[in-house]
């Protein structure tokens, strides 16, 4: 993992996964979809989604021919409780051109899917305190 600028991560390839970070605060994970831009080739804003999951039931897409075709898709009725992975995909929409981010490099993501697969490995790695760590260089 790494601090980088908000200059930094519009600098990062689509799909990097990332938190927003203030001392002592992270937001959730992030997946970045990259910088927009003006007609000037400013950086305007940029496109994330959340990389948690969330929860709705399919109706939420409305009553039309375009809403049956995806919950049909998923074979999905209006009334069916869905999980959206990722999820929230849209534009940051705040504006700022500043602030630090938390970046998950490929070991972090690695070592993040292995515990998921494998519960028992993060409480392996956790010794006798009730945390796993993993350092940050600042």
């Amino acid at each position: 993992m790494r601090l980088v600028s908000y200059a930094e991560l519009m600098a990062l390839p689509e799909g990097t996964i990332y938190q927003s970070y203030e001392p002592h605060n992270l937001g959730d994970p992030m997946i970045f979809g990259g910088p927009l831009k003006n007609d000037a080739g400013e950086i305007i804003d940029y496109v994330e989604a959340s990389f948690l999951p969330s929860a709705m039931t399919a109706d939420y897409f409305g009553d039309s021919a375009d809403a049956d075709a995806l919950r049909g898709k998923f074979g999905a009725t209006a009334s069916d409780l869905v999980i959206l992975y990722p999820s929230n995909f849209g534009r940051n929409g705040l504006f700022e051109k500043a602030g630090t981010f938390l970046v998950w490099d490929q070991a972090d993501r690695q070592r993040l899917a292995e515990w998921l697969i494998d519960p028992t490995k993060c409480e392996a790695e956790q010794n006798d305190d009730p945390h796993a760590m993993i350092v940050v260089p600042v």
